[in-house]
């Protein structure tokens, strides 16, 4: 056994009375243990470690597929709305209460007769600075051909694609919302299955809540239209298509009001589409026939 050297601690006095506790707890501890002791210490042991649990089995692989890159760029390029009407004039009440549904989470739903200027309206409101400001992206779709899909690829959820058309909706729902998408529908023959998409979508289309849209006032009409023809825009209604027909055969086939007047009968809007096919040149019926 090697001896130690004698030593002083350098110690202050609480530190020398913690020294010399600590020392004398250790005399406790004989150098020389007891042998009876040193033979109960050999059968002596602690419990083993349970053995752990086995390993899960490996699961097979699944394939997590993600639609093409240029396919999803192409088909939200396809979805862009088109750019306004110009010379859009007299809807501007009308306009205001379409963004504002839309502004506050609540569909919008279009009606009106045809040529009335339905989709010229949808137009405006895509335009529209504070739809631009509110919602982050606007998808124009001609119809409900696929929409879900198309709707699926914009968001780039392949689930959606594997879906009934019946049940993307409820399925996509949550994703345009958070994505802050607007869905804008020019034509579309079952407006509940559209507004199960969300809040966020304008549509033209038959509904209960519907702003059905009317003629253009007369003097909305005159100015658009360039001169006072009062007994035809009460004839028509306002229609902006008729207008637009008679103002063609006005300018380009060159008959006077007065003339347009005794064509029209029931059917404003086919009574003048009529007449500018007649006004057509032989060769131009007979391709249109073709069709």
């Amino acid at each position: 056994m090697t001896q130690l050297p004698d030593f002083t601690p350098a110690l202050d006095d609480r530190l020398s009375a913690e020294f010399l506790a600590h020392s004398l707890s250790l005399l406790a501890f004989p150098v020389v243990q007891d042998a009876s002791r040193v033979d109960a210490l050999a059968w002596r042991f602690t419990q083993p470690e349970p053995p752990r649990d086995p390993d899960l089995p490996i699961l097979p692989p699944k394939s997590y597929p993600r639609p093409d890159a240029a396919l999803v760029e192409s088909t939200v390029h396809a979805m862009q709305p088109p750019p306004p009407v110009e010379g859009f004039t007299g809807r501007r009440a009308e306009l205001d209460q379409a963004v504002i549904a839309l502004l506050n989470d609540r569909p919008f739903v279009i009606d009106g007769e045809s040529g009335i200027g339905k989709t010229a309206f949808l137009r405006q409101i895509a335009a529209d600075s504070r739809i631009r400001k509110r919602f982050r992206r606007i998808w124009w779709f001609e119809s409900t051909a696929d929409l879900g899909d198309a709707v699926g690829l914009g968001l780039e959820l392949p689930n959606i694609l594997r879906l009934n058309p019946a049940d993307q909706p409820a399925a996509a729902r949550e994703f345009l919302a958070a994505a802050n998408v607007l869905l804008l529908i020019d034509n579309a023959d079952q407006v509940e299955t559209v507004l199960a998409f969300g809040s966020g979508v304008a549509v033209v289309g038959t509904g209960s809540n519907a702003l059905t849209l009317g003629g253009l006032s007369n003097e909305v009409a005159s100015e658009r239209f360039g001169q006072d023809i009062t007994p035809l825009i009460e004839r028509v209604g306002g229609n902006p298509r008729a207008l637009k027909l008679i103002r063609a055969l006005i300018d380009e086939d060159g008959l006077t009001p007065d003339q347009i007047e005794t064509i029209l009968h029931d059917q404003p809007i086919h009574d003048l589409f009529a007449a500018s096919y007649e006004a057509l040149p032989a060769d131009y019926k007979t391709l249109c026939g073709m069709f």
